[in-house]
């Protein structure tokens, strides 16, 4: 099966995940159509018109592997490298652009991030392997990830361990060791193929419940098994155990009433704590995309 154009352009996808994800609700602790969770600077409107703006920067990490190609005698692996630097520089401005329509706040960071190396990633496969399907470009997408990051990352964890902590990242890997963002991208995001797309695929075939239960299922699935670095950072190891024992408690209630009653109760409880698991909606946002485009895939 050759390589064939998608029914809509994959930078559309991105930016539908990125607002599905946000208008899911009730989300416990997160910005979602019910209220702002535990946030004063942000509501849905600020996080449906971030994800708008940022179709640009999306569609630049897409075509930068054709943009920059690689060179007659250059080394993979230099290659991959010399994509991953190209890449945060267009992320740089994906924030630029993003803080400017939120007045500064901080809504997609981590998913500009993840979405990045999942897209870059994406087209190095479908150009390397135009007539691979879409369960085998999936098998394959957790390695190219590997690949891109696996010069760079460890040597920023390593230099982040000995600098003074100057960001929340550097504060939590020399508090409690925990690598967030990077260390799930050296992984080759398993929260992603390994835990959060495989629990959505058995779920959905419950023909019981729709499509957004699903979903707010699978984010529970994702807060049960995820070192959060947002709440680490919001409520210390204290507060992510608490998050992940109680997203395991709702998760044994099958009843969709049952379910949507405690989830409501959940997200109480995590806005009078101040507690956020963006680490987890970030994740979301990006097995939506992942299921989205190999959905796409599958039909072109």
């Amino acid at each position: 099966m050759q390589n064939k154009e998608l029914a809509l352009p994959i930078w559309q996808i991105a930016q539908y995940a990125l607002m599905k994800e946000a208008s899911l609700s009730p989300k416990p602790g997160l910005v979602d159509s019910l209220n702002q969770g535990a946030h004063q600077d942000m509501c849905l409107n600020t996080f449906l018109r971030s994800a708008l703006c940022l179709g640009e920067t999306m569609e630049e990490f897409y075509h930068l592997p054709k943009k920059e190609q690689r060179l007659d005698d250059e080394d993979t692996c230099l290659f991959y490298t010399r994509l991953f630097a190209k890449a945060r520089l267009i992320g740089l401005k994906g924030e630029e652009k993003m803080s400017a329509i939120t007045e500064g706040v901080n809504t997609h960071k981590g998913a500009i991030f993840t979405f990045g190396l999942l897209l870059i990633s994406w087209r190095l496969m479908i150009d390397s392997y135009p007539r691979a399907g879409s369960e085998e470009l999936l098998g394959m997408w957790p390695k190219t990830i590997q690949e891109l990051v696996q010069d760079t990352l460890p040597r920023e964890i390593e230099e982040l361990k000995n600098l003074p902590a100057q960001s929340h990242g550097s504060q939590l890997l020399q508090t409690y060791g925990s690598l967030g963002p990077r260390g799930e991208a050296l992984a080759g995001y398993p929260s992603i193929f390994l835990l959060a797309l495989p629990y959505y695929r058995k779920i959905s075939q419950n023909t019981s419940i729709s499509e957004d239960e699903a979903w707010l299922r699978t984010l529970l699935y994702l807060m049960c098994h995820l070192e959060d670095s947002n709440v680490l950072h919001r409520a210390g190891q204290m507060g992510l155990s608490m998050v992940q024992k109680n997203s395991r408690l709702i998760l044994e209630f099958d009843d969709t009433k049952d379910f949507y009653s405690l989830l409501k109760q959940f997200d109480r409880q995590l806005i009078d704590h101040h507690i956020s698991p963006g680490g987890s909606a970030d994740l979301l946002a990006a097995t939506i995309f992942v299921k989205e485009l190999l959905d796409a895939k599958e039909k072109s």
